[in-house]
């Protein structure tokens, strides 16, 4: 049997996916102290990590240029 290999010219081209922002991770707080360089690379490559505190949302980690933009938004909204 044979396969036909992605992108071979038989098979139809795929859409472009939508871009999207990396999904969001969970850690809890403790543990976060260990790995926080690995967090930090997370948040700046676009990833939101949420840092739990017995299983309660206590903190976020988002990246500085991120963060800009929100707090940009939120001032000419006012």
């Amino acid at each position: 049997m044979m396969r036909r290999r992605a992108g071979s010219p038989s098979s139809p081209p795929r859409p472009p996916q939508p871009i999207k922002e990396r999904a969001a991770m969970r850690v809890a707080s403790n543990d976060a102290r260990h790995i926080i360089p690995d967090l930090i690379r997370r948040a700046e490559s676009g990833e939101t990590i949420t840092l739990t505190r017995y299983h309660k949302e206590v903190a976020v980690i988002i990246s500085a240029e991120r963060y800009e933009r929100l707090t940009r938004n939120l001032m000419e909204d006012n």
